[in-house]
């Protein structure tokens, strides 16, 4: 079972060794909406955080993350949102460009 939570950011903390820094967490809909967030977007339901691991790329978080069995995880070129999704859901966001993936 996957870790939920803030005992995700303390696992792959603890995994790096370093501080996760949390770029995006709840959203409201207004803010949602200005930076381009889904319309049903997981960070509306506090479900749904976006992070950077310093001196660690997106991909190193994404397979951590994936490890640690959290079903969704989307990959960006410069931070990894992770989210308790009821489903497994895991891609690569390359500057809009959406690819589903089975593992990272």
């Amino acid at each position: 079972m996957a870790p939920k939570g803030d005992n995700i950011q303390q696992a792959i903390r603890d995994h790096f060794g370093v501080p996760v820094t949390v770029n995006s967490a709840f959203r409201t809909e207004p803010y949602n909406r200005k930076v381009g967030g889904a319309g049903k977007s997981y960070h509306l339901t506090g479900q749904a955080f976006d992070i950077v691991v310093k001196g660690h790329t997106p991909l190193e978080v994404a397979r951590h993350a994936q490890s640690l069995g959290i079903p969704g995880i989307i990959q960006y070129n410069s931070f990894v949102h992770v989210d308790s999704r009821p489903t497994r859901y895991w891609a690569r966001n390359d500057n809009g460009k959406v690819t589903v993936k089975s593992s990272f």
